[in-house]
């Protein structure tokens, strides 16, 4: 059984299927009743649907990117003439005392909180570098590891979520990055170890 949620086959789902012969919507299956779509089931018209592995891993990767993505404060600004994110050509690294709080570490995705909670929640409001969503609101809380290695001169973020997704960021420069070295599996059992 595969759950997958934003399934967007038709433009409404029940009323197409509900007509007959609308092909739109003819190789989905029907909604089992936990909630999952049952992507081998055979339905009446003989059609199946089923889920090829290039699109699980692409759901996967989808996934993971979304959750443990993560930026420095500070790396992207708004750009003031067409509102898209660009390189902070100014951005020098956070300081020691900035780089080991949470709350300046953000989510290279677009925001999914509104633009006025970003700002709010930020440690010192910015509109041009607050448009991201800031990592220490994550659910659950403590789904974020934050550790320093090299004498305290690379602070690493560990998703706990997503076991093997990593973010660095060299203290007082302007390097930073992710990888993601895992199996694929999310960690269903993090909210009970926290």
């Amino acid at each position: 059984m595969v759950s997958i949620t934003g399934m967007t086959g038709c433009h409404d789902m029940a009323q197409a299927k509900n007509q007959p012969g609308s092909e739109s919507c003819r190789s989905w299956p029907d909604r089992h009743p936990n909630g999952c779509y049952n992507l081998c089931e055979t339905r009446n018209e003989g059609l199946v649907a089923p889920l090829k592995e290039e699109d699980r891993l692409s759901a996967t990767v989808w996934a993971v990117t979304e959750a443990a993505a993560v930026v420095p404060r500070g790396v992207f600004v708004v750009n003031s003439d067409d509102g898209c994110l660009s390189w902070n050509p100014c951005f020098v690294g956070l300081g020691h005392s900035k780089a080991v709080s949470l709350s300046h570490y953000l989510h290279l995705r677009p925001p999914r909180k509104p633009w006025n909670t970003c700002l709010l929640t930020a440690p010192s409001p910015n509109p041009a570098i607050d448009c991201l969503d800031s990592v220490d609101t994550d659910f659950p809380p403590g789904c974020w590891s934050l550790q320093l290695e090299c004498g305290s001169h690379v602070v690493v973020l560990r998703n706990l979520l997503w076991p093997g997704a990593v973010g660095y960021h060299a203290v007082g420069t302007p390097d930073h990055g992710y990888v993601y070295i895992g199996s694929g599996k999310r960690n269903l059992d993090l909210p009970f170890m926290v």
